[in-house]
């Protein structure tokens, strides 16, 4: 959307000489002569106005209490309360209650902010929006409560408390066996009840109370001439900044109003029901009324005072030709309005046809019933068409108008409201290609104005694009040919392209390792972000390399040497990254087997004493380094020359391999287990748990040779000389020495068996 600025001055200055016209109108317009039919029906609404604004507030404060104090879980807490033993129990119970109430009370506090809950014996419970003040003991003598306490009825009248008058309304409190438990107190402030009064017809309000309670009628006007009207009690007292709308009447004003009253007046006004009169106040002709209040025992106690002006509105003889002058100028005014609108559409219309027409490609606009309504000047280049032509309103527009411009509003809304059509022209030139862009447009309220498209020569693209592919072919062609797996990604670490060599060494199909991340297949089983060379090739720009062990799709492990090559563009921007893998599964099996020879038995399968002392060195400066328990076990087989000698030597090395399995079972499989000579076995246990009691002795061994030989099928029987020795920092130096003390404790073991 193309947004352009332009200056508002003159919209702002005649939107401010409107308003300044529209108001004089308002002021000319605007008289006091009223309507003695509209008087009398106001006045009407006027007297029934409190009383139905009362009886709303009496609907508002029992739907408050069914809703806030007649359910189960407050009536049970005033069941309690009704029976605590204590003045404990009963703070307890309060704070229990007063927690149960709390939310609603934040909810219902603007409209009866005065809440209060009895005992049936007349003692205040708890006052919500006074909730810690202390247990009052003094029995509270009130109308409205006796009353209800005595009846069991609600109740409700004006009261003052606290300085304040409010509306108190009084509800029982029954238990579930309609027995008295609680009275329950909602107060409305009067000052609440003003903003529900007269809104509707402007009128404002006041209330006029006597200085104490009217118990002799006789001395009523009396008190009435006295009776002092507070500030506190407006109707309606909003202050805006530029407005009041409250009426404010002060001692001297009041009193000179009351001295107009005439006896009937008086006689009206010293009686319960309202009465009201015609009178200027302020020098506005308007009517007043007097509504009676009466407190909570019935007593009148003072009178709500009204004004109300007069409601019509008429136009005076001398205003009439002031009133026209100004209709005049309102309509030339919003003439010149008119005229400078249509100036700027104008002048935009033409910005925006030269733009268009400055566009290179061709540009068109059709209406809702699919007839042309506009062209830039490439549209009748393209369509070798003259620029002076006249469209006719038919489906074809012109002779070679092609079919894709033929497409309505209609269609294109079927189509989702835009639609793209590529097609092949031959020409005198060659083969061209076009794509034509159709879109819906839509006016404000969203109803369908018409057609814009506008058509794209593609021709350069097609070729580039043809030949782009035909290298991506050409390239293609040259990586499967490649006895290496390649991948290539992207700057994201996602595969970009791979060639036949890698799908075989993954065993996964291009499909599936396209647009896929390096760890989520073929992974290395060591993979880790920490030392990943691909990552490293991107964020260091180097060149990696790296032997690793791979899982294909089908389960079986490549050993693979893999070189990651960054990829740059010509402005030294990296671009991607190469993998280059080769399978070196068969290279590593030979020089796995080849050490196999070197450092294992070829009998028993363990480790010969040259894979001993290579691997165990380790296990020695571990032992060093974190003084963790560290043992050499030396074994012997006695006797072996003799077995040979009489079974033959194939017995003996079956022997010696059952011993080499009963070893595997005996200890863990991070042990070194070896046989370093004919029918010796040495064993390293580092980090071990065993104790060293005694040197030569070793129970778990032994308890599994004489399982061994308890079977019948082990004609040959073991027998073994031990020996153990823990490492010592102090004693041992080198592991060579550590295990010739192992050995001597055998040779002794030997000495002490052929003695015996």
């Amino acid at each position: 959307m193309l947004h352009t600025k332009r200056s508002h001055y003159f919209e702002f200055f005649l939107a401010l000489l409107s308003i300044m016209l529209f108001t004089a109108l308002i002021y000319f317009i605007v008289d006091n002569q009223g309507n003695k039919a509209q008087i009398k029906e106001i006045e009407k609404e006027i007297k029934n106005s409190y009383n139905t604004v009362m009886e709303q507030n009496k609907k508002a404060a029992i739907l408050l209490f069914e809703l806030q104090f007649n359910h189960s879980r407050i009536t049970s807490l005033l069941q309690e309360a009704s029976e605590a033993p204590d003045d404990q129990s009963l703070g307890l119970i309060k704070e229990r209650l007063y927690q149960s109430l709390h939310f609603k009370f934040q909810s219902s506090r603007q409209h009866f902010p005065k809440q209060q809950i009895y005992l049936v014996d007349g003692h205040p419970l708890l006052r919500l929006d006074s909730p810690y003040q202390s247990f009052d003991k003094e029995l509270v003598y009130n109308v409205g409560l006796q009353k209800v306490i005595k009846d069991h009825v609600s109740y409700s009248g004006l009261s003052l408390q606290d300085g304040v008058y409010l509306y108190r309304f009084f509800f029982p409190i029954f238990d579930d066996h309609h027995a008295l438990i609680a009275v329950a107190e909602v107060g409305l402030p009067l000052i609440n009840v003003q903003k529900f009064l007269f809104a509707k017809y402007g009128a404002v309000s006041q209330f006029m109370f006597s200085k104490r309670q009217l118990l002799d009628i006789r001395n009523k006007w009396k008190l009435y001439e006295e009776a002092a009207l507070s500030d506190a009690y407006y109707v309606l007292k909003r202050e805006e900044k530029n407005k009041k709308r409250h009426l404010q009447v002060t001692k001297q004003e009041f009193l000179r109003l009351k001295a107009t009253f005439t006896e009937a007046h008086k006689e009206a006004l010293l009686k319960v029901d309202a009465f009201s009169m015609l009178e200027k106040f302020k020098g506005q002709e308007g009517f007043i009324n007097f509504l009676p209040l009466s407190n909570i025992n019935g007593d009148v106690v003072g009178h709500l005072f009204t004004y109300a002006p007069k409601p019509s509105v008429t136009i005076g003889k001398k205003n009439r030709n002031i009133l026209l002058l100004l209709v005049i100028s309102l309509f030339f005014l919003l003439c010149y309005y008119l005229y400078r609108q249509n100036e700027n559409n104008r002048n935009n219309l033409s910005f925006y046809k030269s733009m268009i027409d400055a566009l290179p490609f061709p540009v068109f606009c059709k209406d809702d019933k699919n007839r042309y309504k506009g062209a830039n000047t490439a549209f009748f280049k393209h369509f070798a068409l003259a620029p002076d032509l006249f469209f006719a309103d038919q489906d074809k527009a012109f002779d070679n108008e092609p079919e894709a411009l033929q497409t309505s509003a209609t269609e294109l809304l079927d189509c989702g409201g835009r639609k793209y059509i590529k097609e092949s022209v031959i020409d005198e030139v060659g083969v061209i290609n076009l794509n034509t862009s159709l879109f819906v447009v839509k006016k404000e309220n969203q109803q369908v104005a018409g057609v814009l498209g506008f058509i794209v020569n593609e021709t350069r693209e097609v070729a580039t694009q043809q030949k782009l592919e035909e290298a991506l072919a050409l390239q293609t062609q040259l990586m499967n040919s490649l006895p290496v797996g390649l991948r290539i990604f992207n700057r994201d670490k996602q595969v970009k392209l791979v060639n036949k060599e890698f799908e075989k060494l993954s065993g996964y199909k291009t499909s599936q390792l396209l647009d896929a991340a390096c760890e989520k297949l073929f992974t290395c089983m060591q993979c880790s972000p920490e030392v990943c060379p691909l990552k490293k090739a991107k964020e260091e720009s180097i060149a990696t390399h790296v032997e690793t062990i791979k899982y294909n799709h089908h389960g079986h492990t490549k050993t693979l040497s893999i070189d990651f090559k960054p990829i740059f563009d010509d402005h030294g921007v990296l671009s991607g990254i190469i993998e280059i893998s080769t399978d070196i599964s068969r290279t590593k099996s030979l020089q796995d087997k080849a050490h196999e020879l070197i450092v294992a038995d070829e009998l028993t399968g363990l480790l010969n004493l040259r894979g001993l002392m290579s691997s165990g060195e380790n296990y020695f400066r571990l032992a060093q380094r974190t003084k963790k328990p560290f043992f050499a076990i030396h074994f012997d087989i006695h006797g072996m020359r003799k077995l040979n000698h009489q079974y033959g030597e194939q017995a003996g090395d079956a022997l010696l391999r059952d011993f080499a399995n009963i070893l595997n079972d005996t200890f863990r499989d991070t042990d070194l287990i070896s046989r370093i000579g004919g029918d010796e076995f040495v064993v390293l246990l580092n980090d071990s748990d065993y104790t060293l009691a005694d040197s030569g002795h070793f129970v778990r061994l032994e308890l599994n040779i004489q399982k061994y030989n308890l079977q019948p099928k082990n004609k040959l029987k073991l027998l073994i000389d031990t020996g153990i020795v823990q490492y010592s920092s102090k004693t041992h130096k080198d592991l060579a020495l550590l295990l010739d003390q192992c050995e001597k404790l055998v040779y002794e073991q030997q000495l002490k068996r052929n003695i015996s």
